[in-house]
């Protein structure tokens, strides 16, 4: 199953959801969906590293950057909990 992350962060995604990255979840996927130790961000990564994250705190995406987006996660305490429960790819993940 293929879906695309999205994250609602009211009120800044006001009108939509903001996609984050396509995450593939079946038996061996490459592509996970985690949350920072401190839950204030999402983060999606595979095993070569950080695909994109979301901050909640700052209310900023970043793609293609993937030392700052490691920078981000450690400075919220490290990689926290591997999102559980995927869904059909119809929901929005908030915090």
């Amino acid at each position: 199953m293929c879906f695309v992350l999205c994250v609602s962060d009211w009120p800044h995604t006001f009108r939509e959801p903001i996609s984050v990255a396509p995450v593939l979840h079946s038996e061996g996927s490459d592509s996970r969906v985690f949350w920072s130790a401190d839950g204030s961000v999402v983060a999606v990564r595979d095993p070569r590293g950080y695909i994109a994250t979301y901050d909640y705190t700052s209310h900023d995406l970043i793609r293609y950057d993937t030392d700052r987006m490691h920078a981000l996660i450690e400075s919220r305490g490290g990689l926290g909990p591997e999102q559980q429960g995927y869904s059909d790819g119809k929901e929005s993940y908030g915090r």
